[in-house]
């Protein structure tokens, strides 16, 4: 993006033990629209992209860092939606995020949400090289 690399991010979330590096995956951010949601995931196609909404510089670093990162939940549980365990699951895994509740009270005020879909037009892909 102009303002912050995902590709940083996705290093943060690795040195910092919540994810594991995945060659394989693709992260990129969506086109502007008027979705509200923060990002989408495409379990299948190991593929993540994150609202151009937050590739901004009055947006923290440490937000768009847990917006990658709930999406990078999603992948990490697979594909399984027969389910009913898979909400537990996943909240259980967004609580090792740190500064969860923090960021998810600046994602209200900003009137964005943490929910995936599937993946929209992406501008500038990135490839994370680790």
């Amino acid at each position: 993006g102009k303002h912050r690399d995902l590709s940083e991010s996705y290093g943060r979330l690795v040195d910092a033990g919540l994810v594991e590096v995945d060659r394989d995956v693709f992260i990129g951010w969506t086109a502007p629209s008027r979705s509200r949601s923060v990002g989408t995931v495409s379990v299948l196609m190991k593929v993540m992209t994150i609202s151009a909404v937050l590739d901004s510089p009055d947006v923290p670093e440490r937000l768009v860092d847990y917006c990658l990162y709930a999406q990078a939940a999603h992948l990490a549980l697979g594909f399984n939606p027969g389910t009913d365990r898979r909400g537990k699951e996943y909240d259980g895994l967004l609580s090792r995020f740190p500064e969860r509740t923090e960021m998810e009270s600046l994602l209200r005020r900003m009137s964005l949400h943490i929910r995936g879909g599937v993946p929209r037009t992406l501008t500038r892909p990135v490839i994370v090289r680790r």
